[in-house]
């Protein structure tokens, strides 16, 4: 060795021992491995090594690495010393106005709420690395991430891949943008996180496993053997509210040894988990609701359907889009139920898309209130219903009931509301609240109540409803002032006259005056999303749910009399499957009716 430095080129993966042939070489395997080697190692004159370090860019600084006994190549350490050079963005690719260089660290800036995640992509691929980084998020209740072993996926350099998360309550967790969307969703950062401080972001990513750890915690360790095994590393600014968010200092080590935070290999493989959802889950359009089996306690689940949308952020007044691909999901009681019977504030909405594949599902339930929403057994939570459909905006309607109790129930009202927001907040912020609206008289009928009495009620329920929202960036569409005179049959439930004029009040807050007119084509679209949203509800809330998922499965009426075959009732709620693809491709088509 003297005189001759040992310098080995090649792609950070090696092939494993099973594909190496008799003289050690390997044959190139498509999308994971190196391209043939007839040898273990390159031997250059130090003059020459050190020419080639110059032309190649980025200097890789380069250690021996040990090495498990039984592998047939000698990996090396090497620091990425081009990853940053400390003083420009050289390497790097973004959307200009939103990135820049200020004292040593890349700054992500919005003077202006902004409608899409931006990202800033490195040039330089990765396989199994160590990243280390500094970050600081201002306001440290905004949202921003590190993506690594991503990809760019469209023109505006959207990112599909690993992301570990950064602000509000995600520090510390692992998400997949524009896939399998949460991975590792812990809380170990609470206590480790310095609100509006520098973090230190510590990424260790070997084949399948993924450990993360902020200021010297671990955070994540999971084992995912569907996930990805080499991409590029992108910072993030979150789409929402202005913020700025700064990465300090990154060092990228490829083929590191494994430890993190004191713990060595063993001990770190000891607190893996395993991942079970796999990279099919963000190719195909799906949804599926959870239950339990109340035999052996695990999760089981009906058939898959329908987009898993993308992770959003904080959404404002300003900001307020629809994208490709969201997935617009409504919650609430009654009035929500009938709502999405009538389909039309779901017509105005899909036309306000221009285009765009958008989608609606209709969670709400009859009864339901903040307080109280039962489901049946094995039925699941809304939480994880949320998750399965892949939620990136929820429409909530709540307070119409609950504002006829006494007003002094007002503080606890909004408590168990913000209660059940929280179950939301994970899946997407992009929370909107609708107000209740005043009751009406009911003519001819003398022996309905009179609900007019709870009017002032509805004002203070509808004013505490939109300072809720106004406190946490969400929105609020005041229906404090809408007129149901004449439109309601009771008082309270609305005509489908009165669910057309409410679907219009609410859709003109949003969008404004043009949004609610529609072609009179646009009937035959309203009436194919009547079609899809009753297929869709005995889909997802069938009748007779015990005998499917719940308490009565073991029963012969749920059952095949052939004795091998699979139980008739799961069947034929399967087969609902193609009838609602069918009906969301025509709705989606009738989008190219003239506007």
């Amino acid at each position: 060795m003297s005189g001759r430095i040992l310098t080995k080129i090649f792609e950070t993966n090696i092939a494993p021992k099973s594909d190496l042939h008799s003289d050690g070489s390997s044959e190139h395997i498509k999308g994971n491995y190196m391209k043939p080697l007839s040898f273990s190692m390159l031997y250059f004159p130090r003059f020459f090594t050190l020419s080639l370090m110059l032309i190649w860019g980025p200097l890789l600084v380069c250690a021996l690495a040990e090495t498990k006994p039984g592998r047939p190549n000698i990996l090396f350490i090497c620091t990425d010393v081009g990853f940053f050079n400390g003083h420009d963005l050289s390497g790097w690719k973004g959307n200009d106005g939103f990135w820049s260089v200020e004292e040593g660290a890349i700054v992500g800036h919005s003077d202006e709420p902004i409608a899409k995640n931006e990202f800033l992509w490195s040039e330089d691929p990765v396989r199994d690395f160590h990243l280390v980084v500094d970050v600081k998020l201002t306001p440290d209740n905004r949202n921003a991430g590190i993506q690594f072993r991503s990809k760019p996926i469209n023109e505006s350099c959207q990112a599909q891949g690993y992301q570990a998360d950064v602000g509000g309550g995600v520090w510390g967790k692992l998400y997949h943008e524009h896939g399998r969307k949460k991975l590792d969703w812990n809380d170990h950062a609470i206590d480790a996180v310095k609100r509006s401080e520098w973090n230190r972001y510590e990424i260790l990513a070997v084949g399948d496993r993924i450990w993360t750890a902020i200021n010297g915690t671990l955070c994540v360790a999971v084992r995912d053997p569907a996930g990805e095994r080499s991409g590029k590393i992108a910072f993030q600014i979150h789409s929402g509210k202005p913020e700025t968010v700064r990465y300090r200092n990154p060092v990228l080590t490829h083929n590191p040894t494994v430890t993190l935070v004191g713990l060595d290999e063993q001990e770190l493989d000891a607190k893996l988990k395993v991942i079970g959802k796999s990279n099919d889950q963000a190719v195909i359009p799906r949804i599926h609701t959870s239950v339990i089996n109340p035999d052996t306690e695990e999760e089981v689940s009906p058939p898959d359907l329908f987009k898993a949308g993308s992770k959003v952020g904080v959404w404002t007044k300003s900001g307020f889009t629809l994208e490709e691909n969201d997935v617009v999901a409504f919650i609430g009681g009654t009035g929500m139920v009938k709502q999405m019977e009538s389909g039309v504030l779901e017509s105005f909405l899909i036309r306000a898309a221009g285009g765009r594949n958008v989608f609606f599902r209709d969670l709400a339930w009859q009864a339901d209130t903040v307080y109280l929403r039962q489901r049946p057994r094995n039925f699941g939570t809304q939480a994880q219903a949320l998750s399965r459909i892949g939620a990136t905006i929820v429409v909530a309607s709540f307070g119409q009931i609950e504002a006829m109790e006494r007003m002094d129930n007002l503080p606890e009202f909004i408590k168990a509301y913000e209660t059940l927001l929280e179950e939301v907040r994970p899946y997407t912020e992009k929370i909107v609240l609708i107000t209740p609206y005043p009751f009406t008289a009911v003519e001819g009928k003398l022996h309905f109540p009179d609900l007019t009495r709870h009017n002032d009620a509805v004002a203070a329920y509808s004013a505490a409803i939109s300072q809720l929202a106004n406190r946490r960036d969400w929105i609020s569409i005041d229906l404090s002032g809408f007129d149901a005179g004449g439109l309601t049959t009771d008082g309270i439930q609305l005509t489908p006259e009165g669910h057309e004029k409410w679907a219009r009040a609410v859709t003109r807050k949003l969008l404004g005056e043009t949004a609610t007119v529609l072609p009179k084509q646009w009937e035959a679209v309203r009436e194919k999303i009547q079609e899809k949203n009753v297929l869709w509800r005995r889909f997802w809330r069938p009748t007779n749910w015990a005998f499917l998922y719940g308490n009565r499965q073991t029963q012969p009426s749920s059952l095949d009399h052939r004795p091998g075959y699979p139980r008739w009732f799961p069947e034929e709620i399967n087969s609902l499957v193609p009838l609602i693809e069918e009906a969301e491709g025509q709705i989606l088509a009738f989008q190219t009716i003239p506007r």
